[in-house]
Order: C-alpha cells, then sequence, then structure tokens
C-alpha cells in the first residue's frame, strides 16, 4: 500500500520565540509579547509574533490586572538566622565643642548657642566593708652598712686576759762587742761568686707570709700584686683587675661604679623601653661541649639568661667580652669575640619599659566618654 505524508497533525509548543537562526513550522506555538501565538505556515527566520499575519495568529493574550486576592493566613515564624559578624568599629567622629566646669559639661548647639550645664558626678557610694588586713611583705634586703661613727670614750681597762701564744722572734739584736781575736785558720780554698742573687722555682711554707707597712705580694715580671695600705681594704697593685676563674662568693654588697647625677653629662632619656625588651628572649639552658671547652662550664647545671647577640643590638652599654676569653689589653685573645651580658646594666630599660606599660595602663583605665571627647 502506498504512503501519503499529511504533515504535522498536532501543535507542538516551542516556549519563548526566539530569532534567527530559528525557523518555526507550521502549528508551531511560542510565547512572545506576554501572548501566545501559534504558525499558520513554515516561518521563516526573524518574523515576529504579531507583525505579519500571513505567518503567526493569536491564541491568548494576557489580560488586564485582576483584584488583589484576600490575604493569607499569617505563616508560622520561622527560626531565626544566625548573627552576622561584627562591623569594623567606625571612626571616631570629631567632638562637638564643648567647656567644663568643675565636673560639669557643657555643649554647644549648631546655632551657636550653649546648652545647660550637666553635672556628670554621680551620688557618692555608700562606704564599703573593711577589707580583711593583707598578709605581711617580704622582709626588704639589708641596706648598705652606714658611715663609721665617732670613736667613742675609753672604757674602763677589762680584767687581765690569759697570757697569749708566743710571739715570733724578734728582730735581731745590736752586734755585741768584737772579741779577742782568736788564733789564725788554716788557709782554705779560693771560692767564687758571679754576684747573682739566688732565685727559686718555687717555695713552701706552713704559715703565713708576712709583710709590714704598704707592702705585700708582687710580681716583677707583669708589675702586679696585693697588698694593703690600711686596715680595711686588701688591694690590687698597679690599677690590675681581679680575675677569677670561679664563683665569687660574699656575705655583704658588692659596690661598683657610680650613680651620682653630679658626675653626669650629655644625659638622654631611654626610649622604646617596652619595645626592646620584647625584642629579647629569656631563655633557659645547658652549656655546650664548646662552653665546657673554653672555661670548664658544667654541661649538666641548668642556666637561665639572655643572648648576648640580641642585647648587644639593642643595648651595646651591657655586653663585653666574655672574661675567659679577655687578654691583658682588653681584647679576645681567641678571636671570636665571645660575649658577656651585665645584667645589671639592663635594669634602666626595664624601669623605662615599666614606665611606658603604665603610661598604657592609665589610658585605657579612663572613662568611655573622656575617650570620645579627648578630655584627660
Amino acid at each position: 500500500m502506498a504512503k501519503i505524508s499529511i504533515g504535522r497533525v498536532r501543535p507542538v509548543h516551542e516556549g519563548a520565540w526566539a530569532s534567527s537562526p530559528r525557523t518555526y513550522l507550521a502549528l508551531d506555538i511560542v510565547s512572545h509579547g506576554g501572548a501566545t501565538w501559534f504558525a499558520k505556515i513554515n516561518v521563516p527566520a526573524d518574523v515576529v509574533p504579531g507583525t505579519d499575519a500571513t505567518y503567526w495568529d493569536i491564541l491568548g493574550e494576557k489580560g488586564e490586572k485582576g483584584d488583589p486576592g484576600l490575604a493569607g493566613d499569617t505563616g508560622i515564624q520561622g527560626p531565626s538566622g544566625t548573627n552576622g559578624l561584627d562591623g569594623a568599629e567606625g571612626a571616631v567622629g570629631p567632638a562637638p565643642e564643648h567647656r567644663w566646669s568643675d565636673k560639669s559639661l557643657q555643649f554647644k548647639t549648631p546655632e551657636g548657642t550653649w546648652n545647660p550645664y550637666v553635672d556628670l558626678s554621680g551620688p557618692q557610694g555608700t562606704q564599703g566593708v573593711q577589707g580583711i588586713q593583707g598578709a605581711d611583705g617580704p622582709a626588704g634586703v639589708d641596706g648598705p652598712t652606714g658611715l663609721q661613727g665617732a670613736q667613742g670614750s675609753q672604757g674602763a681597762q677589762g680584767l687581765a686576759g690569759p697570757d697569749g701564744a708566743t710571739g715570733p722572734a724578734g728582730a735581731k739584736g745590736d752586734t755585741g762587742d768584737t772579741g779577742a781575736q782568736g788564733p789564725t785558720g788554716t788557709t782554705g780554698a779560693t771560692g767564687s761568686w758571679d754576684g747573682s742573687v739566688p732565685t727559686f722555682a718555687e717555695a713552701y711554707n706552713n704559715g703565713w707570709y708576712r709583710s709590714n707597712g704598704a707592702t705585700g705580694w708582687y710580681n716583677q715580671t707583669y708589675g702586679g700584686g696585693i697588698y694593703m695600705a690600711d686596715s680595711t681594704y686588701v688591694r690590687t697593685y698597679g690599677s690590675k683587675e681581679l680575675y677569677v676563674n670561679n664563683h665569687i662568693v660574699c656575705t655583704g654588697q658588692v659596690y661598683g661604679g657610680y650613680s651620682d647625677a653630679r658626675l653626669k653629662e650629655n644625659v638622654a632619656v631611654i626610649e622604646n623601653g617596652l619595645a626592646t625588651v620584647l625584642s629579647w628572649n629569656a631563655i633557659v639552658y645547658n652549656p655546650n661541649d664548646l662552653a665546657e671547652e673554653l672555661a670548664n662550664y658544667d654541661k649538666s647545671k641548668r642556666e637561665i639568661g639572655l643572648f648576648a647577640q640580641q642585647i648587644q643590638a639593642t643595648t651595646p652599654e651591657a655586653v663585653s667580652i666574655a672574661p675567659f676569653d679577655l687578654d691583658e689589653f682588653g681584647k679576645s685573645k681567641s678571636g671570636n669575640d665571645y660575649l658577656t651580658i651585665s645584667y645589671e646594666r639592663l635594669v634602666p630599660v626595664l624601669v623605662k619599659a615599666i614606665q611606658e606599660l603604665h603610661e598604657e595602663v592609665v589610658r585605657l583605665k579612663r572613662p568611655f566618654w573622656k575617650k570620645i571627647l579627648g578630655a584627660t
């Protein structure tokens, strides 16, 4: 049986009308301009619905807006959303013109007149109960020894003490009278002497080495020694420094240098104390192999301290060559400039840091309204 093509027999909705290169077939349905159109015959590209009745015919168009419907019931409240992030704090605006009278504040209006004074002092609160007494603070450090007082009057003579130990032999007495000449002895062999003074490599003594007056021990080669010139101090001779290759232990105060304002010039205030202290690393450590080799430090002993190089970068006045590396001319005898810190010289920097922290605390404790108005 032969087949006959009768073409499209039902309409097809193609959605919104589209321009070239899109074409449409007869019975295609499109939406455009708020209305629905159908193609009466095959439509070439770019023939807009409503512009040529040969191709398009309207099926329906948008009616006029209807009356509003009745309001529906209120739905149940949805859950609250999470709080948003806090916005950045805005810049403080300029303070309005104002003036103070004791504890009262007055503002100027935009018209140039002054509002009445507002008393900002609150009512006096009731007196609080007395707090419990705090614990006793630690005892303060002993003060320096006072100056020696004037000599008192001589007391009454005490009872006779026991006999003391026998004193050392007295000085050699005067030469006695020449005795009668003895008989002539036999002639001895002729001796020899080169005029030199006898020397000893080492000398041992089970008692004291004693000297009188402002004398003591003296090293002929290096020009230094130890002596006493009064009944108070043991001194080094020749302005030599005293080197101790171990701890110095004392039961009294250690004094050195000077702090009198009358002896200082070119005085300047320390700046940036807090920033300086914050640039230091406070550490706990053990001496390493090199420290043990150079100066016999105990590797097993735990120490606390700072890095001398960090201190040298900010406060070079507190850093010097380590004593074990110091030669007689004040230079590094190893050539490696091993450093040490004079910790007492860091105290002024710490004092400045505390002062700067105090200023910051005072600023933060100002009342909020004073911060806004710029009041002190």
